[in-house]
């Protein structure tokens, strides 16, 4: 049960500067009270509504996500600046940064077409969030932006079978401004990418009438 709470506590963002014997408290304060939580005399025996809690909660951590995405959004920036001053990084259109590591061999993938890729998800730190390590089967993945996003699909297009890169790939082209629950909104990210297949899209023949 406490992990469980912890889990919810700390997935919402609440940072950990927490009083847990204030916490503690709140629990034992709720487990004893008496009366219909909908009365207005239940509320008396707490120094805050509890009914009131869900709004504060909310504003609480909008406030905080707002204050954390400001933060991180300088820290992407310095990030970048040591990025973009390393030999053999190219940059494209979009904002996307990689640097090839090994060439490969054949064409790129294109739009639609299927990559089997292993692949490792750093952050700007070096916490690794996911990975698919080349010890087991690589993931298949379609080029499109259909579950994956931007700057993935785009650094796909960028390593040939055989061929690897690493692609630094920034939050508007990753999960912006509102991050998820493994990332940090406006948080750069690193892909280690090695492609073992390209599939190239067939277009499917429209049945004769």
């Amino acid at each position: 049960m406490g992990v469980w709470l912890g889990s919810i506590v700390k997935g919402q963002g609440f940072g950990t500067e927490l009083s847990f014997s204030q916490i503690k408290k709140g629990m034992s304060d709720m487990f004893k009270a008496k009366g219909n939580p909908r009365d207005s005399e239940f509320v008396k025996q707490f120094r805050i509504d509890p009914n009131g809690m869900g709004p504060q909660f909310s504003s609480y951590i909008e406030k905080s996500r707002k204050i954390q995405a400001k933060q991180n959004l300088a820290k992407q920036d310095a990030f970048f600046q040591k990025i973009d001053a390393r030999e053999g990084v190219q940059k494209t259109e979009s904002g996307l940064r990689y640097e090839t590591v090994a060439e490969g061999t054949g064409e790129f993938a294109a739009p639609k077409d299927t990559v089997l890729a292993f692949y490792k998800l750093t952050l700007e730190d070096g916490t690794v969030v996911d990975e698919c390590p080349s010890t087991g089967e690589p993931m298949t993945f379609t080029v499109s932006p259909s579950g994956l996003i931007p700057g993935f699909v785009e650094a796909l297009q960028h390593v040939k079978i055989g061929g690897s890169i690493i692609a630094y790939i920034p939050s508007e082209l990753g999960y912006g401004e509102r991050g998820n629950q493994a990332i940090e909104p406006n948080t750069a990210l690193q892909f280690e990418i090695q492609v073992k297949e390209i599939k190239p899209f067939v277009e499917t023949a429209e049945p004769e009438e």
